[in-house]
């Protein structure tokens, strides 16, 4: 040990110029803004913080490949080594202290050069780590490409802790040291090992490359994330080991050094992507039997088929289709895009979703699967999809699909990828096929005096676009499935009310209420909303113009979720209990529960305003659908069942770790 810190302390004190130098440069940040021509467009804090980046990044840059480079390289081929084997130093000594100097050498320079802006600017810093929020200095110094608002965010939506962070980062940096070092032994050998060497690099990374297009294709983000945990120490092990045995083996040759390095670190690295590609066929084979625990679950509308997802192998978020008669099931792909960009059609035919196979820049398309043939498997249709893509709408009978971007509407075909009709749209929104060969969409525009929403209408036989109606500017609250009935919130002026879906007039005005949490309509076109608060929950039944029929008012109770109908006028909402008051749940159980604790189904009456009690624990499935006697549950356990309220019989669809059937009876209370 004493050998060790002698030889490191040597090192550092021969170079200590490059930390004098460092210093020096981190003054540079708090001179600049002195300088006239910043005063005016940016503060000190931004010009400082613009400035310091550029010269962490460049001035890190040659450290590192000036350091790497001579950690053992120039004396190696210079024949100053011998000095160091005619003293009783292990070689092993030797190459972990020289290393060990110049990652030193390197995060000191870099400190050097971030610490005096960092003291001066600590808050502003501290915010940026915490939030990831960018400041006004990027665009200083032409950075805005490179960094833009909520960009660590995005990419680290869980940040480890700055320990982990500072951990990772002295990782990478010592393991570029060591590429650096190895390229560098490589080269000053000049020997024609080097095409052995260039074919072990195209053969790793091409199975590596290949490993990892697989799981991005299958979109298993999960696995590749901890894939990448993996390779990272695997690969700074193994540069680590071949340098060492560089010089163990090698001593002062330097072709020898040149040789057992390449032996020592292909084998290592091949191994790893051997594994790592194994790891990847395992982790997009999986099967809905995979399944952990249960994120999400919609069903089609005529219950044949289950849409369900959450973590399954290498706790990747999947999604699966799943046929509730025959148990076949599908992996369809990540979580998060089905989510997003999936739908079922009115009809129960077609269910279609996009899948990417790359992310960056973003290269997908559109998938279906043909719900009426239980046999055939999902198929890319070959519909593009753009970077500016943000809405999708499938037709009732599956067979066209709609897509709104930030200029326009496009419709095409599903089945042959043709374009129906694109038709220029300002910033459109509310996608839907109404009728046969009619879609509707919903466009802001700017006003005279304020933005409004146009209710707009494509012919897609004849391509004529119609205005239908006008709305104050604001979202669609909730639309009905089975009339033109919608209810909808404007934004200027401020306003709440039940409007005509095609012609946009208001048929009842609900301003006077607070703007509901939840809304659905009965067959009818009666409609129930909710309005939640810290203590309340009340359910307002409304009639189809818009009256006040009744009113339910709970306290204490934090949420509601809505089902089917089962009968016309009767629905299913199912209301959440205050789980801190569940006696038989310690604290760690409450916090790591479900997102469905402490549920109650009800049927809720609207003739009679009455909520009756069903059931504790089972929770409706998905969004209503047009059909009546909408009976897929989830249970408290995470299972999707069919239940039938008036039995008790059930049937359990879907349950995490598998799937299979229970004669077990739901008995109402």
């Amino acid at each position: 040990m004493r050998v060790f810190s002698a030889l490191v302390w040597r090192e550092v004190f021969e170079r200590r110029l490059l930390l004098v130098t460092s210093f020096f440069l981190g003054l540079v940040p708090l001179i600049v803004p002195l300088m006239p021509g910043h005063a005016q467009r940016y503060t000190p804090e931004e010009v400082r913080f613009a400035v310091a980046f550029v010269l962490v990044a460049l001035f890190g840059a040659v450290a590192l490949l000036m350091l790497g480079s001579n950690i053992v390289g120039r004396d190696l081929s210079e024949g100053r080594l011998g000095f160091y084997f005619s003293r009783p130093v292990s070689p092993w000594a030797l190459w972990l202290s020289r290393l060990t100097a110049a990652g030193l050498l390197l995060l000191g320079a870099v400190f050097l050069i971030a610490a005096p802006t960092a003291a001066l600017d600590l808050d502003s810093l501290g915010s940026l780590a915490r939030t990831g929020e960018s400041s006004r200095a990027w665009p200083v110094m032409g950075l805005g490409e490179l960094y833009t608002p909520g960009v660590i965010q995005a990419t680290l939506p869980h940040m480890p802790p700055l320990g982990v962070r500072l951990l990772i980062v002295s990782g990478l940096l010592l393991l570029l040291l060591v590429i650096v070092h190895i390229v560098s032994s490589i080269v000053r050998a000049r020997s024609l090992w080097l095409l052995a060497d260039l074919a072990a690099l195209a053969l790793i990374v091409s199975l590596g490359w290949a490993a990892r297009d697989l799981l991005v294709r299958e979109q298993a983000l999960g696995a590749l994330t901890w894939a990448e945990w993996f390779l990272l120490p695997w690969s700074l092990g193994a540069t680590l080991l071949a340098g060492g045995m560089q010089l163990a083996q090698g001593r002062t040759d330097v072709r020898r050094g040149h040789r057992v390095l390449s032996l020592t670190l292909w084998p290592v690295l091949l191994l790893a992507v051997l594994v790592f590609g194994a790891y990847a066929r395992w982790a997009t084979s999986s099967t809905i039997e995979d399944l952990d625990a249960l994120m999400h679950a919609q069903a089609s509308p005529d219950e044949a088929w289950v849409l369900a997802g959450g973590t399954a192998r290498a706790g990747s978020a999947d999604a699966f289709l799943l046929a509730s008669r025959s148990g076949t099931s599908w992996r369809l792909g990540s979580l998060g895009m089905m989510r997003t960009w999936s739908d079922f059609s009115a009809d129960g035919s077609t269910l279609a979703w996009v899948r990417c196979e790359t992310f960056s820049p973003p290269v997908c398309e559109v998938w279906a699967k043909d719900l009426r043939d239980p046999a055939s498997p999902p198929r890319a249709t070959e519909v593009p999809i753009t970077r500016r893509s943000h809405l999708m709408a499938l037709s009732d009978d599956g067979s066209l699909v709609a897509f709104a971007e930030s200029k326009r509407l496009v419709v095409y075909e599903l089945a042959s990828a043709r374009v129906v009709a694109a038709v220029d749209a300002q910033y459109p929104e509310a996608v839907t096929f109404p009728s046969p060969g009619k879609v509707r969409f919903h466009e802001n525009v700017e006003g005279s005096e304020r933005w409004s929403t146009r209710i707009r209408q494509v012919d897609l036989a004849t391509r004529h676009v119609i205005d239908t109606g006008r709305l104050p500017r604001g979202r669609v609250l909730r639309r009905s499935p089975h009339r033109d009935l919608m209810i909808f919130a404007g934004v200027f002026p401020t306003s709440f009310g039940l409007y005509d879906g095609e012609t946009g007039e208001a048929l009842a005005d609900l301003t006077v209420r607070r703007l509901p949490t939840s809304a659905r309509f009965f067959v009818d076109g009666r409609s129930v909303l909710t309005f939640q608060d810290a203590a309340t929950l009340e359910l307002v039944v409304l009639s189809s113009e818009g009256k006040e029929l009744h009113r339910i008012k709970r306290f204490g109770v934090p949420g509601a979720r809505f089902g089917g109908e089962m009968t016309p006028g009767r629905m299913f909402v199912a209301l959440r209990d205050d789980i801190a008051k569940q006696s038989r749940l310690t604290e760690q159980q409450i916090s790591t529960r479900a997102e469905h604790p402490g549920w109650t189904t009800y049927v809720l009456d609207a003739d009679a305003g009455e909520l009756r009690r069903l059931v504790a624990g089972v929770v409706p499935l998905g969004a209503p659908t047009r059909l009546l006697d909408d009976r897929l549950f989830l249970a408290e356990d995470e299972s999707v069942i069919r239940w039938t309220p008036e039995t008790g019989e059930q049937q359990i669809i879907l349950r995490p770790g598998g799937h299979g059937e229970s004669d077990e009876p739901l008995l109402p209370f």
